[in-house]
């Protein structure tokens, strides 16, 4: 006797990322970074300076010279940490936890993966130097493929990927 199974052809619809989209994707990046790093990070620090997390305001963190040394580095090293969230999850999977949550991708302009060169480069003013970003947006409003200026730099796109699963289904033969 002969089995079958159902085959429902799918293709994948590549399209530009829209900037609404890439921005939500960075807010939950940023939201995932906060609560899985960032929070436990501070917590842990309050508890080893000695500081109670409900007491602490700015006039006693800037008035205690070690604390303010201590909070600018740890600063300094949840930014790296960011960054290095981003780019890794980008160069070995193609995209952030933001990004997948809405079908997003990075890939080269000429549709293959980008270089590791390619993706430190687009996520320096995410990460970094965060008052650049302002500016490196303004060209994704002008451009048709909405690339940032560290997307044309990088020579990378952000696209949205679709599957279209075919109405009438295709029978084979086991």
């Amino acid at each position: 006797m002969d089995e079958y199974k159902i085959v429902l052809p799918e293709r994948e619809l590549k399209s530009v990322a829209s900037l609404q989209k890439r921005g939500l994707a960075l807010i939950v990046d940023i939201l995932i970074f906060f609560f899985f790093f960032f929070s436990p990070f501070i917590s842990i620090f309050y508890y080893c300076a000695n500081l109670p997390i409900d007491k602490a305001d700015v006039e006693s963190i800037m008035a205690n010279d070690k604390i303010f040394s201590i909070i600018l580095v740890s600063d300094f090293v949840a930014q790296f940490a960011f960054f290095f969230y981003l780019v890794s999850f980008e160069y070995v999977l193609g995209y952030t936890l933001g990004k997948k949550l809405l079908n997003l991708n990075v890939e080269s302009a000429n549709k293959g993966k980008p270089s590791l060169q390619s993706i430190i480069i687009r996520n320096l003013s995410k990460s970094i130097f965060w008052t650049v970003l302002v500016f490196d947006v303004i060209p994704a409003f002008l451009d048709a493929r909405r690339r940032r200026i560290s997307d044309f730099l990088a020579q990378t796109i952000v696209v949205e990927s679709r599957k279209i699963i075919k109405r009438f289904p295709a029978v084979e033969t086991v």
